[in-house]
């Protein structure tokens, strides 16, 4: 397939079950803003010559069936929102994911991604929605540094294999409104900084072997609407401040 409309801003060829790889000829819309394939059958690697298409807003890639290695995007500084969700990278999540630092939304759910989710992400400072969910994060720990992201709206990294505590930085956060870490080996208490998380909406902890109490200041979370703590190691009574 080639591309002669070298002016074009925006490529919209979702759901169309295109299959093969990416055209060679895509690259020369170097216009292009903003691209979506999501839902196609679209296979093979990502093509270093991405980086042609470096005034790209928005691409959305989810759900084909790309692998291989995340190279040539990392100087796309316009960047506001990425999906590759749901394919089949089966990578180490790289460290140069910090270099998009316009970054608003970034979607790498339902991936193979292994290895640890490196700490550089707190560089993407303009970040508000970040979804890692049901990858394989081996021997690996929440990074802190993910709740310095002060604008974070919501972090869904469940379905992992995310170890050690929640980290109490978790507080930094006062503009969350929805948390997802449930079905991981996440240790450790339920940190009492989330009662500083004054907009959530959703805190969903089910599934880890979390210990000790239900912090009391959870009660304080007047826009909670779910709560799910289930299946953990909790102990203690429920706080009256729940009710």
């Amino acid at each position: 397939m080639d591309f002669g409309l070298t002016t074009l801003a925006s490529l919209d060829l979702s759901g169309t079950k295109l299959e093969s790889s990416l055209s060679r000829g895509l690259w020369n819309l170097t216009s292009l803003q903003r691209l979506d394939f999501s839902s196609d059958q679209l296979n093979g690697s990502l093509s270093d010559e991405l980086f042609y298409l470096n005034n790209l807003i928005s691409l959305n890639l989810g759900w084909n069936q790309f692998g291989g290695f995340l190279e040539g995007i990392w100087n796309w500084s316009s960047l506001t929102s990425l999906d590759l969700s749901a394919n089949n990278f089966t990578t180490f999540l790289p460290s140069q994911l910090s270099t998009l630092t316009a970054l608003i939304s970034l979607d790498l759910g339902s991936n193979y991604f292994r290895g640890s989710i490196p700490s550089s992400i707190a560089n993407i400072s303009n970040l508000q929605y970040l979804r890692l969910s049901y990858n394989i994060f081996l021997s690996s720990s929440l990074p802190s540094e993910v709740f310095t992201l002060k604008d974070l709206i919501t972090l869904a990294a469940s379905s992992n294999h995310l170890n050690g505590p929640i980290p109490s930085t978790v507080g930094n956060c006062n503009k969350l409104e929805i948390l997802l870490l449930h079905d991981n080996a996440l240790s450790g208490s339920i940190p009492s900084s989330l009662g500083s998380c004054t907009k959530l909406k959703e805190l969903s902890l089910y599934e880890n072997p979390l210990s000790g109490s239900i912090p009391s200041n959870l009660g304080k979370l007047s826009s909670l609407e779910h709560l799910d703590v289930s299946h953990n190691k909790l102990t203690g009574t429920l706080p009256e401040s729940l009710w």
